[in-house]
C-alpha cells in the first residue's frame, strides 16, 4: 500500500519571504510490537524529516520525508510529500506523513503525527480541543530532553491513547507516543523523539525546497494510475532514473540527501528486476509450454486431456485464505474474464503456489486455505495446486525479486502466447485489459484457422 499525497511542493512555498518561523525538524521513530514473555520482537525504526514553511496570511505548508526502508517498507512515492495548515495549524486537507508496515503479511498504514500542536491560541493546562472524532487535552508542564514542554493526552478517532510534548517557548513536538492497533487487536506503540531541530534562513529554506519540489513532482506525474498493486512501467522508471542524479546533486548539502539516495537506488533496483523479468519472458514466449503437472486439492485430479486445442490462462499464485491482502492477486478481474470468454474456448487455471502441498501433513492446510479463498471471492474457474515445481519450469519471477501472480497464456497450438508477472493496470469498466486482449488476439486467429 502507498501514501496519497495532496500535491507538489507548491511554488508559494518558494515565493514566499521566509520568516523567523520557517524551520526544520528531524526526528527518529519506532513502530514496536508490545509482547508477552515468550513473544519474538517485532516491529520498525524509521526517520521523518519536516520542513517547516513560514505562514503566508492564514496558511503555512510542511513538507516531509520518510527515512522507511526495507522489506515492506514505504514505496519511494509514498516517502516525500507535503501538506497545508490552516491559520491554527490544523490540516487544511487530507495527506500527511505516514508509515507503512507489513504486519502478519498484510500492509498496513499509520498515521504520523505532523510537527506543529493543532492549537493556535495560548498553551495553558485544562486547554481541549478536538479533531473530528479525536481529542487532545494540555495536562502540564514537563521537562523532556531538556526542553520545557507542555504535555498533551488524548486519543485517536479509533480510540487509541496518544501523548505528545510540545516545546512551550517554540510550540513543536519534542516526543510522541501512541498506541497503535494492527491485524486482530495486536497492540504495538508508536514513538518519535526529536533529534535535531534547525531555524531556516531563506537562502537554506530554498535549497531544501528545491530537490524536494522536484521529487514531488516526480511522484505526482508518475504516480501508478491503478493504485499501490501496479509498479511503474519501465519507460516510467527510466524518466524517474534520469532525472535522479540532478536531484541527488542539489540535495547533496541538505538532511534529504539520504532519502534522495534511497529513492534513486530503489529505482535502480526496479528497474534491473524489470530487465530480469523481460528477459524471462523472452525465453518463454514463442516456446512449448513444459508439461502442465498439477497436485489435485480436492476431488479428482485435472484432466489435461480436456485442455487440448484450448487457449488456457495459467494464474500463479499463492490462493492463501490468509491473510486475505487486496487486490486479492486480481482473482475477481479474472474470475471476470473467464465467465466472459469460457463459451469460446478458453479455460482459466488457478494455480495455488504453496510449498506446505510437498508435505502431506501440511497438504491438507494448504488446501483448506485455498478453499477459503474460493468460497469467499466466489471463484468459479478451477484451482490447481503446484509445490513450487511447475512455477520452477515457467521461470520463477520471484528469483529475479518480483512478486507473485505469474500470468502465462498458453495458445491452442501449445506455445506460450503472453508471460507477465506482478498485476495488471486495471479500471472497473475493463477489467484486466491488457490479458484480455491477448485471449482475443488468439480467438481471431483460432477462428481464421478454422474457416480456412
Amino acid at each position: 500500500m502507498t501514501v496519497v499525497l495532496v500535491s507538489a511542493l507548491c511554488s508559494m512555498l518558494i515565493a514566499a519571504a521566509p520568516g523567523e518561523d520557517a524551520f526544520d525538524v528531524r526526528y527518529t521513530g519506532a513502530l514496536t510490537r508490545v509482547t508477552r514473555p515468550g513473544e519474538e520482537p517485532a516491529g520498525r525504526k524509521f526517520g521523518v524529516y519536516f520542513a517547516v514553511g513560514p505562514r503566508g496570511g492564514q496558511e503555512r505548508r510542511v513538507g516531509f520525508a520518510i527515512d522507511n526502508q526495507g522489506a515492506g517498507a514505504t514505496p519511494w512515492s509514498g516517502r516525500i510529500g507535503e501538506i497545508a495548515l490552516t491559520g491554527d495549524d490544523r490540516p487544511a486537507g487530507p495527506g500527511g506523513p505516514t508509515l507503512l508496515y507489513t504486519h502478519n503479511g498484510v500492509p498496513q498504514v499509520v498515521a504520523l503525527p505532523l510537527p506543529l500542536p493543532p492549537l493556535a491560541g495560548d498553551l495553558k493546562v485544562g486547554a481541549k480541543w478536538s479533531e473530528g472524532r479525536a481529542a487532545w487535552e494540555v495536562v502540564r508542564e514537563q521537562k523532556v530532553l531538556e526542553r520545557n514542554c507542555w504535555q498533551f493526552e488524548g486519543s485517536t478517532g479509533q480510540g487509541a491513547p496518544r501523548s505528545a510534548w510540545f516545546d512551550a517557548k517554540d510550540r513543536f513536538l519534542v516526543a510522541y507516543e501512541q498506541q497503535v492497533i494492527l491485524g486482530e487487536g495486536v497492540e504495538y506503540t508508536l514513538t518519535l523523539q526529536l533529534a535535531t531541530t534547525t531555524p531556516l534562513d531563506e537562502a537554506r529554506f530554498a535549497q531544501i525546497a528545491t530537490p524536494l519540489r522536484k521529487l514531488l513532482d516526480l511522484e505526482k506525474q508518475f504516480r501508478p494510475a491503478s493504485g499501490p498493486a501496479t509498479e511503474l512501467t519501465e519507460a516510467d522508471l527510466n524518466a524517474v532514473s534520469a532525472a535522479m542524479p540532478a536531484i541527488e546533486r542539489e540535495a547533496k548539502d541538505t538532511p534529504l540527501a539520504g532519502v534522495t539516495s534511497a529513492i534513486a537506488k530503489e529505482v535502480k533496483l526496479q528497474l534491473r528486476r524489470a530487465d530480469e523479468l523481460q528477459k524471462l519472458a523472452a525465453r518463454f514466449v514463442g516456446s512449448p509450454a513444459p508439461a502442465l503437472v498439477f497436485k489435485p486439492l480436492d476431488g479428482p485430479a485435472l484432466d489435461r486431456g480436456t485442455l487440448q486445442g484450448k487457449i488456457v490462462v495459467l494464474h500463479f499464485w499463492e490462493y492463501q485464505g490468509e491473510p486475505l491482502v487486496e487486490p486479492y492477486g486480481q482473482v475477481g478481474y479474472l474470475e471476470f474474464l473467464y465467465g466472459k470468454r469460457r463459451k469460446l474456448g478458453v479455460q482459466v487455471l488457478g494455480v495455488a503456489v504453496d510449498g506446505r502441498l510437498r508435505d502431506a501433513q501440511t497438504a491438507p492446510l494448504a488446501a483448506r486455505s485455498v478453499r477459503k479463498l474460493k468460497s469467499f471471492m466466489n471463484l468459479e474457474y478451477p484451482i490447481v495446486g503446484d509445490d513450487g515445481t511447475l512455477l520452477e519450469k515457467f521461470g520463477d519471477p520471484r528469483q529475479a525479486g518480483a512478486k507473485l501472480p505469474l500470468w502465462v497464456v498458453i495458445g491452442p497450438d501449445g506455445k506460450i502466447a503472453h508471460y507477465a508477472s506482478g498485476y495488471y493496470p486495471v479500471n472497473a469498466d475493463e477489467g484486466l485489459r491488457e490479458l484480455d486482449a491477448v485471449v482475443i488476439k488468439l480467438i481471431k486467429e483460432q477462428k481464421n484457422r478454422a474457416g480456412e
